[in-house]
């Protein structure tokens, strides 16, 4: 926590409440109790909450008096500074003798997950061809449900998902244009999907915004690796650390390494959360604008045969693929009648790729349809 000049609020309405001889101490409940506050009159150190500790033994409150005459620079001080401390929160009622008592430490409980949510993606679970990293989560609700979805994979097609993300992040911030045209380069054609391998780079150039649309809509490889090599494989990293990722990572150029390129199904599930819900937490992308055209981009992509297999065709879906030799994931945002789900499914360890790419088809169509019965309910 960044030191302020309210510290020195906090410290002269600690002075005044144990000088006051209008206070009373009771010392051997100890329920509320300030250790190396004078520490603060010599040195300020960065984190106060290294000087300053507030605790509680009983659990019953018991009132302490404090002089009124610190009771309006105490209460400023504490309202400013509470939100950033991280020891037990203590109530202020607002008397000429004001009473100080410690409140008990309460989390608030997680939202609890629909019990036909929770007993048919255990079956699912269950009845899954391949090791699975999935999760599902409720952006209007705010369950969750989870299962391997720290453990780290490869992530084949669906780092293009962030790649995507941190282009626009970039190009909001300025430090990149997405119009600005580029020539292709013989070392950026890639074998696997897209099309772009299969014409002639002379006299051809590309918008970084051209080359990321193909990077959804195809899944163009050639298109990916002409970003990196646009961008700057450290950038893109750099940026994947300030959007709050531990482990996704872009080591290499597409197909350059048998090693494949890291994530993990919680930190793409926590992207397109912010996605679907720009509120939720991070500020993921400055502009609804930004937000809006990402989405529609996402919607583009042209494998429908996983998430949303059977889903209506006219329904769009916000969604990335991803496909190695064992590798078999999809990961979107899935409207239902029930309000958007954002679902990440990451299969490893395939034997064949066609059961796992019906299972997330499976997985897909038992959540839109659940989707459509909590509506009639």
């Amino acid at each position: 926590m960044r030191l302020h000049k309210n510290v020195f609020l906090i410290l002269l309405s600690a002075a005044l409440f144990f000088a006051s001889p209008y206070s009373s101490f009771d010392h051997s409940s100890k329920n509320l109790v300030f250790s190396k506050a004078h520490a603060l009159t010599r040195t300020l150190p960065s984190n106060l909450e290294a000087r300053i500790s507030l605790s509680s033994t009983s659990s019953s409150p018991s009132p302490y008096l404090v002089r009124s005459e610190a009771i309006p620079l105490f209460q400023s001080s504490l309202d400013s500074l509470l939100p950033s401390f991280r020891f037990r929160p203590f109530a202020v009622t607002a008397r000429p003798r004001m009473r100080i008592f410690p409140l008990p430490f309460e989390k608030a409980a997680p939202p609890v997950i629909p019990p036909s949510y929770r007993s048919i993606l255990t079956r699912l679970l269950a009845d899954s061809p391949a090791k699975v990293s999935v999760v599902v989560c409720d952006p209007r609700n705010g369950w969750r449900f989870e299962y391997g979805s720290d453990e780290i994979v490869r992530a084949a097609s669906v780092i293009k998902l962030p790649i995507l993300v941190a282009l626009f992040r970039m190009a909001e911030r300025g430090e990149i244009t997405l119009q600005t045209r580029y020539h292709l380069r013989e070392k950026d054609r890639t074998g696997g999907s897209g099309r772009l391998r299969f014409l002639p780079f002379r006299h051809r150039t590309f918008s970084l915004r051209e080359l990321a649309e193909r990077m959804i809509r195809d899944s163009d490889n050639t298109a990916t690796n002409a970003i990196i090599r646009i961008v700057g494989n450290k950038k893109l990293n750099r940026e994947f650390v300030r959007m709050g990722f531990k482990s996704t990572r872009l080591r290499h150029r597409i197909l350059a390494s048998p090693k494949d390129n890291p994530t993990t199904a919680e930190e793409i599930s926590r992207l397109l959360l912010e996605l679907e819900n720009p509120t939720s937490g991070r500020n993921l992308l400055y502009s609804d604008t930004s937000r809006r055209e990402l989405l529609a981009i996402l919607e583009t992509c042209s494998n429908r045969e996983r998430l949303a297999r059977y889903l209506p065709e006219s329904l769009p879906v916000p969604h990335k693929t991803g496909t190695l030799r064992d590798v078999v994931h999809d990961a979107g945002i899935l409207p239902t009648r029930g309000g958007p789900l954002v679902v990440v499914a990451l299969t490893t360890q395939v034997p064949r790729r066609r059961d796992a790419a019906r299972w997330i088809a499976r997985l897909g169509g038992t959540l839109y349809s659940l989707g459509a019965l909590q509506t009639l309910r």
